[in-house]
């Protein structure tokens, strides 16, 4: 049996590893350019560990749109949420505030020295005519408010409404007072504090 020196190289060639990759270009411009390259080289001289950036597939970047309207989606059930928690502390209020206008009146002593009394748990208006002129006090939702008035300037309809003890508008064109009586004298324990 004859063995083929050529055979033997073509097979020891095959056998050894591939070195020719890891030698230096022989064109000094790739060097170069792959030395100035981000990737080509880590902080201080070390090698990289980064992977050049990856561009995005149509299903990465259907992904991240995904994303984005969930997050949307989720801020808007957040704002929503709020909202109702907003809505149901303004109802409650309202609930406690007019169990609490049961045992309140509205005291209406007009020109004349007429008085009226309208409990606060009744909606309603009440016109109020006298020589001087006509108002209109109307109750809602536990609190008393000048409805009307054919006044000069409209102060009495300006004060707002009212729906604590103590508390009073005043239309002074018609010498009429609107007063609140009874529940907790809050308001009238201040003034009397404060004058004493």
């Amino acid at each position: 049996m004859s063995i083929d020196p050529a055979n033997e190289r073509k097979e020891a060639a095959m056998a050894a590893p591939d070195t020719s990759m890891r030698t230096a270009p022989a064109d000094s411009s790739v060097a170069e350019n792959s030395a100035a390259s981000p990737y080509a080289s880590g902080i201080g001289g070390q090698p990289a560990s980064a992977a050049p950036p990856v561009a995005e597939s149509g299903a990465e970047k259907l992904d991240a749109s995904v994303v984005a309207r969930r997050q949307s989606h989720r801020s808007l059930l957040f704002v929503a949420g709020l909202l109702v928690i907003a809505i149901a502390a303004w109802g409650c209020m309202q609930i406690a505030f007019a169990a609490n206008a049961d045992d309140r009146i509205a005291v209406i002593t007009d020109s004349e020295g007429a008085t009226q009394r309208i409990p606060l748990s009744e909606n309603g208006s009440y016109p109020v005519e006298t020589a001087l002129g006509t108002n209109v006090v109307a109750v809602e939702n536990g609190e008393v408010h000048m409805d009307s008035a054919d006044c000069p300037g409209h102060d009495c309809i300006n004060q707002g409404a009212i729906g604590s003890a103590g508390e009073i508008i005043v239309c002074l064109p018609h010498k009429l007072i609107v007063s609140i009586e009874g529940g907790t004298d809050e308001g009238a324990s201040t003034i009397d504090t404060v004058a004493s």
